[in-house]
């Protein structure tokens, strides 16, 4: 074996590399992070989810002597399939010091930029687009971006940067267009394109992959791996023959992402299917032919160019559309959905339904076998035996008049997530519209795909109309019913898609049948900003893009998980528990103990007292629990942390432990189980609202409803998960780079658990990718471990959550529950509120207090009550702690609100707009808000006016004339419109955290240091620090440097949150630059014409 062994050849950035050592399990991402020093694409999710780490990949096409480019995701992709292959990164396309790219450029330039995590990924995506297509269609730039997630944006300034691009571009967009009303009041582009780059002169990137031979037989071997690259189907067959226990790696979208979660030793030797093996599709008769290693992007791309109206072909069209994302479907192959065997596989069902057969081939025989409900024998097991592959499909296609097939899927989210229940039917009729055939398929309703075919059997001779269709549903709903307790939950709601999905196909059918064109078309997203242009030199008000925008989009900006690994670095990894309400036993704890690169494994005991710190939320004595102790609080909780000196060997030791687990009482869940259990937090007060007399309004109202209304959870899925670096210095100090919202609540309980003064210890973030609330408290699950590690070793302390470890650990939205009574009058206006919120608080209050007072203090926000009565309980349950999010409670209360709203409308049968207006406050009535008069009551009838004027501007009243028209003349397909009033105020419940402090330091070169305590996240906070200090010390923009948030430069800071970030540290810098300003004034008089540099030089 080892004489065959040959090093990694690729180009890399259009440089050859040549490594004799590579990892045969090290993906793409890990490489050119760890070994090449790459950091530019970011690892978020770890499963080819969130396009974060997208590369470009460029291959030499055997057949037609050309380059093919195509994206993928890196943190899903081996490194040794790349062999013979090129990747470009975001580093690879341009730079600061050597110039940007046009795609890095206009992203950042057109604001498509905040917390910056996500932007290599978009950036790359749009590379490759153009790569393939120079003047893309608006509609190909929103496809490239289907992999891609971005937590900031929301999309609408990186589409507008992109659209630049597009040959069409030329034409009106929305944001160009007059209100129509007369006004001439446009919407203003928040950016200029005159003096941006031009691709066409720009598009200079050669890569020298001709030089490089893929078809070369390839063997590399190391730590006891070994991959093996097939160069034909019967060296694949032989391989497979002498290896039966190898598994074959084409895209490795699937096994890639389950190597985590696997406990038995995987195979030594990994065999390669390479693309180029057979990706031929041909048609034989009514057949289609498809090759073994042919990607469903080959597919997709196949059936694009035949007739597709309801045959076959539009079948898999409709399917890969929504199945994952470009940079999944240019790698995962046809082969690999078949092995898989998922049950919720989406090309799976329009296999069985079009009764398509596979050549299964082993290095002696050949056989032909039928892909059904036979073809499976378990969950995620088939007929497949280990000495054979998968040689060729067989896929008949639908070519008759008369014939009818379609697929359907229905996910949490359109693209690029695995399918909640998909399905697959056929349908062949005759003349007279009687059934001739029919099959019936569903994934997602059992083990493995099923079909009715009990169902089909009674379908068949009957007439395709209503009475068939009752028929059909009936039978369907007998023979697949999902019963209570089976795998994949959401029993009922999956029972009502079974019957949706097969309606959805008799009406798409029946609409052909009269001649109804189906059209499936999708608009190209545009959207509208609104925003005030002040004229003049002042940068305030002006629209400037983050000052990092630029590095953001060239990969250069430093998150902590790009920081450089120092010498003697150690890891720390969590094992998490997957049970509530448990005691567990580590079995195996000395042999991990022995393994190479672990450490140490750590336990609550080694925390003693410090396992705890106190809940931030005021009146109530709670707990936030780091480890569990001989018992588990919840489900996700850690209960060790190993500790080694590389992640690799830590997650591999995590997989071998050997952890007993044994539950000693049933968890509460969910608000329900709480208020069963009279299981509530205890307080020495509870936030409420008092107002009027409710009781007594009840008595004499007119109309009176009683209800409930359920909010559900919310992650807050910022891309840079919970990340710390602990690092110690000279003098027993430490240095703790941490991505958090709250730079001095992380100083102070680092401190406090270390026991050690303050100025020993510097938390630092330079910046925050993403958090929306999630790191205001829970930061300090990572940064406090890393710093006790780090303190207790004396070595560097690297902590960061994998996307998976951080959902679990960490808290989200508080999910409520509120039972209300209203008193309303019977022409809608509300007389009486009574409201009951039970919020799911977790196991401990963490910050739910205040959530509860906000959320308590926004019922019924923005409209006049006069008799209210609304109060919360915190359940206390075994789920983690929920936390902060943004919005904080006002999100909750407006739903609640709006739905009484909705629910009163429609029990009087009046508009629920009518109902928003008689009820919304008017000047001077009171708000519940406390502080300034402005806030306690109605003042200049803002309210009605910004009402008003959203109704004439967007003309609310003509669209619900057009939906209306629109429902009545189509009875499947609905549309709707809603306004709704939010009151919502900013900043915190005490005043001592509405503070801000800054330091300006001028230099004698005239160049400015700036550190202030908010922390820059995506929200352009140190973009409007520097337009602060620029307008008010009266100097450039770009004069000014903000390096990072440090408790030593700005100490004692509050948290950067409550949307008022601005304000309090506006405030600070604007003070601090008017007394270097009163510093300066004499200088400036002696000097009237003197420069800045000149002023502050002091020559």
């Amino acid at each position: 074996m080892n004489s065959k062994r040959k090093p990694l050849t690729l180009i890399i950035n259009e440089k050859l590399i040549k490594d004799p050592s590579v990892d045969p399990e090290q993906t793409v991402l890990s490489y050119l992070r760890d070994n090449l020093r790459l950091t530019g694409s970011k690892l978020a999710c770890g499963e080819g989810g969130c396009g974060a780490c997208t590369v470009m990949v460029s291959a030499l096409a055997k057949s037609k002597n050309e380059i093919k480019h195509y994206s993928i995701n890196s943190c899903i992709t081996p490194i040794l399939s790349l062999h013979g292959l090129a990747v470009t990164t975001v580093e690879g396309i341009g730079n600061l010091k050597g110039g940007v790219h046009p795609v890095q450029e206009r992203i950042a330039k057109a604001h498509g930029v905040q917390c910056g995590y996500c932007t290599p990924g978009f950036v790359m995506s749009m590379y490759t687009l153009l790569k393939n297509v120079p003047q893309p269609e608006k509609k190909q730039v929103e496809e490239a971006f289907h992999g891609n997630i971005c937590r900031c944006t929301g999309y609408r300034s990186i589409l507008s940067g992109c659209y630049t691009f597009c040959k069409n571009n030329k034409t009106v967009d929305i944001e160009e267009l007059s209100l129509g009303d007369g006004s001439n009041l446009y919407c203003k582009k928040s950016f200029d394109a005159s003096d941006w780059k031009n691709y066409k002169t720009c598009n200079g990137e050669t890569i020298p992959l001709k030089s490089l031979k893929i078809d070369e037989e390839f063997q590399h071997e190391k730590k006891g791996k070994c991959w093996i690259r097939a160069e034909s189907i019967q060296h694949l067959t032989t391989l497979k023959f002498n290896h039966p226990e190898a598994p074959l790696i084409a895209g490795s979208t699937e096994l890639s992402v389950e190597k985590l979660t696997k406990k038995e030793e995987k195979s030594a030797i990994l065999i390669h299917v390479p693309h180029y093996l057979d990706n031929t599709i041909e048609q034989d008769g009514n057949c289609m032919i498809v090759g073994c290693s042919t990607t469903l992007t080959d597919l997709e791309d196949y059936v694009k160019n035949h007739d597709r109206d309801f045959n076959t072909f539009e079948a898999i069209e409709e399917c890969l559309k929504y199945f994952g994302s470009n940079q999944i479907r240019n790698v995962a192959t046809v082969s690999g959905n078949v092995y898989t065997s998922s049950p919720i596989s989406d090309l799976i069902p329009i296999l069985v339904a079009t009764k398509s057969s596979v050549i299964l081939k082993s290095k002696f025989a050949e056989r032909k076998v039928y892909i059904n409900e036979d073809f499976f024998t378990g969950y995620r097991k088939n007929v497949i035996e280990d000495i054979e592959i998968i040689s060729k499909f067989i896929i008949p296609m639908t070519l008759e008049k008369n014939e009818y097939i379609r697929f359907y899927k229905q996910a949490k989210r359109k693209y690029d997530d695995i399918s909640i229940i998909n399905a697959c039917f056929y349908v062949k009729l005759t003349n007279d519209q009687t059934i001739e055939d029919i099959r019936i398929v569903y994934g997602g309703i059992s083990f493995r795909v099923v079909e009715a075919t009990q169902t089909s059997e009674k379908l068949i001779g009957l007439k395709w109309n209503k009475k068939m269709s009752e028929t059909a549903t009936c039978n369907l709903i007998k023979e697949l019913f999902i019963t209570k307790g089976s795998p994949g939950g959401e029993e009922t709601y999956r029972n009502n898609l079974l019957l949706s999905l097969y309606f959805k196909f008799y009406l798409d059918v029946c609409q052909k049948l009269d001649g109804f064109k189906h059209e499936n078309s999708v608009q190209t997203i545009s959207g509208i900003q609104l925003f005030d242009a002040i004229p003049g030199e002042n940068t305030i008000g002006k629209s400037l893009s983050i000052p990092a925008a630029l590095k953001h989009t060239t990969g250069e900006s430093d998150f902590i998980c790009d920081m450089p690994k120092f010498e003697n670095e150690l890891i720390i990894y969590p094992i998490i528990c997957p049970i509530a309400c448990a005691k567990f036993n580590l079995k195996n704890r000395e042999e991990i103990l022995r393994m190479e690169g672990v450490i140490d494994i750590w336990d609550w005991k080694v925390f003693y007292d410090c396992w705890k710190w106190k809940s931030v939320s005021y009146y109530v004595s709670s707990i936030i629990a780091l480890i569990a102790t001989d018992e588990t609080i919840y489900a996700g909780q850690p209960i060790y942390f190993v500790i080694a000196t590389d992640l690799a060997m830590a997650e591999k030791a995590g997989i071998l432990m050997e952890i007993e687990y044994n539950r000693v009482e049933t968890p509460l869940l969910t608000v329900d189980d709480a208020i069963a259990a009279n299981s509530f937090h205890k307080s020495k007060a509870y936030p409420s609202i008092e107002l009027g007399d409710v009781e007594e309004e009840f008595k004499r109202s007119d109309e009176v409803l009683v209800g409930e209304v359920n909010v559900g959870k919310q992650e807050h899925f910022y891309m840079e998960t919970q990340s710390a670096l602990a690092v110690p210095r000279d003098g027993d100090a430490l240095d703790v780079y941490s991505s958090t919202q709250n730079v001095g609540g992380d100083h102070r309980y680092i401190a406090s658990i270390l026991d050690k003064p303050q100025h020993l210890i510097n938390v630092i973030c330079k910046r925050c990718g993403g958090g929306f609330g999630g790191k205001e408290n829970q930061a300090i699950t990572t940064s406090i471990p890393a710093s006790l590690v780090a303190e207790k070793f004396k070595r560097p302390t690297r902590y960061i959550m994998n996307r998976q470890i951080d959902m679990q650990v960490t808290g989200g939205r508080n999910p409520m529950k509120a039972k209300y009574k209203v008193a309303f009058s019977k022409s809608g206006t509300i007389k009486a509120l009574e409201v009951t919120i039970y919020m799911n608080s977790g196991y401990s209050m963490e910050c739910g207090y205040d959530v509860g007072i906000k959320c308590v203090k926004s019922v019924g926000g923005g409209y006049r009550i006069p008799h209210m009565s609304v109060n919360v309980k915190f359940c206390k349950t075994n789920i983690v702690s929920n936390t902060a999010f943004r919005g904080f409670g006002t999100p909750q209360a407006a739903i609640i609100t709006e739905s009484i709203i909705e629910n009163i409308a429609h029990k009087l049968q009046l508009g629920s707009d009518h109902i928003r207006e008689i009820n919304m406050l008017k000047d001077g009535e009171p708000t519940k808000l406390c502080g300034h008069a402005s806030l306690t009551s109605m003042q200049n009838d803002s309210l009605g006016k910004c009402w008003r004027e959203m109704m004439k501007l967007y003309k609310v009243e003509e669209r619900k004339s057009s939906i209306i028209q629109f429902n009545k003349e189509n009875r499947w397909k609905k549309r709707g419109i809603a306004s709704t009033v939010v009151e919502h105020y900013i900043g915190f419940n005490k005043g001592c955290l509405m503070q801000g402090n800054a330091l300006v330091n001028i230099y004698r070169d005239g160049s400015i240091y700036l550190s202030f305590s908010g922390v820059e996240m995506g929200q352009g906070l140190n973009a409007k620090m520097q337009q602060v200090a620029s307008s008010a010390l009266n100097v450039e923009y770009d004069r000014i440097y903000i390096p990072d948030t440090s408790s030593y430069c700005t100490p004692n800071s509050t948290i950067t949150a409550a949307s008022c970030g601005t304000d309090v540290n506006g405030f600070a810098v604007l003070d601090a630059c008017q007394k270097l300003n009163r510093r300066l004034n004499g200088v400036r008089e002696k000097f009237p014409n003197a420069s800045w540099e000149e002023i502050v030089s002091g020559e």
